[in-house]
């Protein structure tokens, strides 16, 4: 038991004072940024995230996914809808599940360490005085800052601007709005300049393309490209013309494009600022109303909504007429023009979900695969974030050991699977190499991202990433005629941002690739070290092996997988438990293992990828026979 406890989440939160004059109470950090503070300020602490139990993180994943649908209450279903969807449908699910998931695992650990310390008063953010106050009113709470802002890191609340400042890439943010009016006005004159919106009024049978990258798919456009009709792609995320080669392959291939503004009639723009405050009100007459909220928000049977309906509101209220010129558009796409097949590779996005609800299977759709999965039963759960389960039409995907999972473990039925392969990665078995033949060996390091999306990444987490790559860095460093390249994800998270500034503080010369072509800098390399802090593998591993680079693998994660992938030795794999040196020498400089590494993956790709290099072909022919009916 504890007279005085403090919680520290936020390094602005508290000075070194602050602690002074305090007579040694315990104090527990929240997170890696707030370690760092009280250990660079020399403070004893303990680190919160410790007193979890063993099946705490299984809890929090649980409880996040069972609120994604919160939304379909009768009530909530019935007095926020519009043009027949639930206005609160809207909001993209991945970006919810990243904020509640968050803010779940802060709940439960702030009420672990209370069960344990059972303290009489927390010195703690008004934020995590919400927490505190629903877990037990009883307890004696000082804030000392008021004014301090909790940080929910909404995901699509900032974009990114991003570019390289010689070695080391920069990314600043810039608020969503901001980024609109940007893409706004990009578009306009952009579409304008090359008549690449589409025409309503023309009736041609089309296929639409939900937020796809045209640069990553040119070899299924090039598949499409005598089809008479419409190639309409709908992007709201990033515009599919966002830079010079886009913008080419949209022109070459007679792509058009939907338009936010171009879409809408002078009817709609009306209807949309009326109703804009109708649902103004709606939200802050709801919002008030804990009843309702609190059977919906329970965890561990206490009332979470308090904690959370300040962000949620904030997102809806700021995004009300987003999303209702979002649902006015689709419904216009749908009804107007003659759309024959959905493509999309998401059902999470907003985009995906308004036009997928819309549709309601009337419009035969298609879910492609578009990132590596190597799931088992005993990780079956965290398929959710793959969205097959959540699919009800065609998937297609990149070979039979999906399919076998998806027919198996989620007994989807056979007949809705298409194994067409993956169109994206065509370049990248028609590009493979073996060797190069230059006399310095180029490593590539591909560290995974640090994805809180299953609830496994904490303070814990981020310390044995550093203390991994100051190893990872120090053994390469005695190998000779090598030269380092590190390819981090192109996410937006927070976390990828911390690993980034981590390698360029232990190495400022080395060249860190983030949004260039994953392609080049794979295909630029001899072999590559790939550090994974997931459940299940990252497409690189995979995109590695096609273009023949050996590939190792370093497991952050306590609990080995025993994944397909590692079974066929197709990929080299240890823990950062093991003892490492050796074995990465040899890795780097022994080319019979290196050779025997590519012959294994070339066994396991032939299961993994059905027609490597004609994939575009397969589902081509799979989008114009829905034309034809």
């Amino acid at each position: 038991m504890s007279e005085v406890i403090i919680f520290v989440d936020s390094t602005e939160e508290f000075n070194s004072s602050n602690f002074n004059k305090l007579e040694l109470p315990k104090i527990f950090s929240f997170n890696i940024n707030t370690h760092n503070f009280l250990e660079k300020k020399k403070i004893v602490h303990n680190i919160g995230e410790n007193y979890l139990k063993s099946n705490d993180r299984e809890k929090i994943f649980d409880y996040s996914i069972k609120l994604w649908n919160w939304y379909d209450d009768d009530l909530l279903k019935k007095e926020f809808q519009f043009k027949n969807i639930n206005f609160l449908s809207v909001a993209d699910t991945s970006e919810f599940h990243q904020i509640i998931i968050r803010e779940i695992f802060n709940f439960i650990v702030i009420k672990r360490i209370i069960e344990s310390e059972q303290p009489k008063k927390i010195i703690l953010s008004s934020y995590f005085a919400k927490i505190v106050k629903q877990i037990d009113d009883t307890i004696l709470l000082e804030i000392p800052n008021e004014k301090e802002v909790h940080d929910f890191h909404i995901q699509w609340e900032k974009m990114l601007i991003r570019f390289n400042l010689f070695n080391f890439p920069v990314s600043i943010p810039i608020s969503r709005k901001r980024f609109n009016q940007f893409k706004k006005f990009f578009e306009f004159f952009v579409g304008n300049l090359f008549g690449l919106w589409q025409n309503f009024k023309n009736k041609k049978p089309s296929i639409l393309f939900l937020e796809f990258n045209p640069a990553q798919y040119s070899g299924l456009l090039n598949n499409l490209k005598n089809f008479d009709g419409n190639i309409i792609f709908f992007n709201r995320r990033r515009p599919a013309i966002w830079n010079i080669q886009s913008i080419k392959l949209v022109r070459k291939y007679k792509i058009k494009l939907i338009s936010s503004e171009h879409s809408l009639s002078k009817h709609d723009k009306i209807e949309v600022d009326t109703s804009l405050e109708y649902f103004r009100n709606k939200l802050q007459q709801f919002w008030s109303n804990e009843l309702i909220f609190s059977k919906i928000f329970k965890i561990e049977g206490i009332n979470f909504w308090p904690i959370i309906s300040d962000v949620l509101y904030e997102v809806y209220s700021q995004r009300i007429r987003e999303y209702l010129k979002l649902i006015l558009i689709s419904k216009r796409v749908l009804s107007e023009l003659n759309i024959k097949c959905i493509l999309s590779l998401n059902v999470l996005g907003e985009t995906e979900k308004i036009i997928l609800s819309t549709n309601d299977c009337t419009i035969p759709s298609i879910l492609l695969e578009h990132g590596a999965s190597n799931y088992t039963t005993a990780i079956s759960k965290y398929e959710i974030s793959q969205m097959y389960s959540l699919f009800r039409d065609k998937i297609a995907l990149w070979g039979n050991v999906q399919k076998d999972f998806l027919t198996d473990n989620l007994k989807i039925n056979p007949d809705r699977i298409l194994t067409v392969g993956s169109p994206r990665h065509e370049d990248f078995f028609k590009k493979s190499k073996l060797k190069h033949t230059n006399s310095e060996k180029i490593i590539l390091l591909t560290p995974m991202a640090m994805s809180e999306f299953n609830g496994n990444i904490d303070t814990n987490t981020y310390l044995r990433y550093e203390k991994l790559l100051v190893k990872i860095f120090n053994i390469l460093k005695k190998i000779p005629n090598t030269k380092i390249i590190v390819k981090m994800h192109p996410t937006l998270s927070p976390g990828n941002e911390y690993i980034k500034k981590l390698i360029y503080n232990l190495n400022s010369d080395v060249n860190i690739f983030q949004m260039e072509s994953v392609l080049d800098v794979i295909e630029s390399c001899d072999v590559m070290l790939n550090i994974t802090t997931e459940l299940f593998p990252s497409t690189i591993l995979y995109e590695a092996m096609i273009m023949n680079k050996p590939v190792m693998n370093i497991d952050m994660m306590d609990k080995k997988l025993d994944l397909e992938l590692f079974r066929d030795n197709a990929v080299l794999s240890f823990t950062d438990n093991d003892d490492l040196e050796e074995k990465i020498e040899q890795f780097v400089i022994d080319d019979s293992l290196q050779t025997q590494l590519i012959i294994d993956s070339k066994k396991h790709l032939k299961k993994y990828f059905s027609n490597p290099i004609d994939a575009s072909k397969k589902l081509s022919d799979v989008l114009l026979s829905y034309t034809k009916e």
